[in-house]
């Protein structure tokens, strides 16, 4: 077996909301530039699943931009490694209602049931998709990151199917854990020295695999954000003797409203999951999500429209082009994220909800 380095590696959740085609890119790009080896990959809907179309989303990558990506990837010297998740994060297909046989009926609507009929079928389905659009793909990354408790006798033997599949298709599969000294000690009693494994601790602070969760500090843009984006980020949000109260003030409405905002771009994220999903009070769902929306347009214009208050009381610590690039990083990031979440649940409602869309 040939081990693949994991240190200076970073995890992307894409999940349903992907960023477009030139950031991956620009990830993998600058990733490289920043000593990043390998970037394991949860591509979730943002794959243009083939086995069963109705996975495939409007907002999907195209296959040719998936083939791209690798091939930047080793252009950049960089591993891209796919990720599946094996029991649990499965809603972009177990929501819909011709795979809602599979479900864990005591589980979330995302949960695989083991014993279900079809569910090894079902994942060896999911991982051919996955190697499918990357030729000489070595690794794959199936995902256990859930606790021990969970991994019952049922889920320990539809994994080694699918281990022995991944086996059969030339992969090398990583594990990702989860969380507890069981795993450890079911690892090292069944696995150690066969297949590699890591996990992600968020208590950690030295990290082998390093998450990217979707903030404006710490999120795939970080790769993306202009020259001296960190430096005026502290300067900005720290307060010094010499500071004014009207920049004190100032400081202190501006980060409020920009974690406020990404705090409701979250909830809206899982609120179109849950709309997605075979649940009722769809209309009432969608209302909600609609108000949000609509709010957070709103802020974000707000935001834009304070750019000349911005430049004018940070002006005498930074150029001008740097606070330029800073700001329009932040609003940017903002408005590509609204646009993502408007688009997705505009092709999820009924034609003719889309009309009073308002949003």
């Amino acid at each position: 077996m040939e081990n693949i380095v994991l240190n200076n590696t970073v995890y992307l959740e894409l999940g349903l909301f992907p960023p477009l085609e030139g950031r991956v890119c620009d990830i993998l790009n600058q990733a490289s530039r920043a000593g990043i080896g390998t970037v394991i990959v949860n591509w979730g809907s943002s794959y243009p699943w083939s086995f069963h179309r109705s996975f495939r989303i409007e907002a999907a990558y195209p296959e040719e931009a998936i083939t791209g990506f690798y091939k930047t990837a080793s252009v950049s010297g960089v591993t891209l490694i796919p990720v599946l998740s094996c029991f649990t994060n499965l809603e972009f297909a177990l929501s819909l209602s011709p795979f809602s046989h599979l479900r864990d009926k005591n589980g979330r609507i995302g949960s695989l049931d083991p014993e279900a009929p079809g569910a090894v079928l079902f994942q060896e389905e999911l991982i051919e998709d996955l190697i499918g659009l990357a030729p000489g793909l070595k690794y794959i990354v199936l995902d256990l990151s859930s606790p021990f408790t969970a991994f019952n006798q049922a889920r320990r033997e539809c994994f080694f199917k699918v281990l022995k599949f991944c086996h059969s298709q030339n992969q090398e599969p990583v594990l990702r854990l989860g969380p507890g000294r069981e795993w450890d000690e079911w690892y090292a009693k069944n696995l150690l020295g066969q297949v590699q494994a890591f996990r992600i601790e968020a208590e950690e602070k030295n990290m082998t695999v390093k998450p990217l969760v979707l903030n404006r500090r710490d999120s795939y843009f970080k790769f993306t954000l202009p020259r001296d984006y960190e430096k005026v980020l502290r300067r900005i949000f720290s307060y010094q003797r010499e500071d004014s109260e009207e920049r004190r003030l100032f400081s202190k409405t501006f980060e409020r409203s920009l974690s406020r905002i990404w705090t409701d771009l979250r909830q809206v994220k899982r609120d179109i999951l849950l709309f997605l999903q075979d649940l009722p009070a769809k209309a009432e769902r969608y209302s909600r999500i609609r108000t949000r929306l609509v709010s957070i347009n709103r802020r974000i214009d707000s935001l834009r429209s304070a750019e000349a208050k911005f430049l004018s009381i940070y002006r005498p610590i930074f150029p001008e082009s740097v606070l330029r690039g800073y700001y329009n990083a932040e609003i940017e990031t903002l408005r590509e994220e609204y646009f993502l979440c408007k688009m997705r649940i505009l092709q999820a409602v009924p034609a003719d909800w889309r009309g009073d869309a308002g949003i």
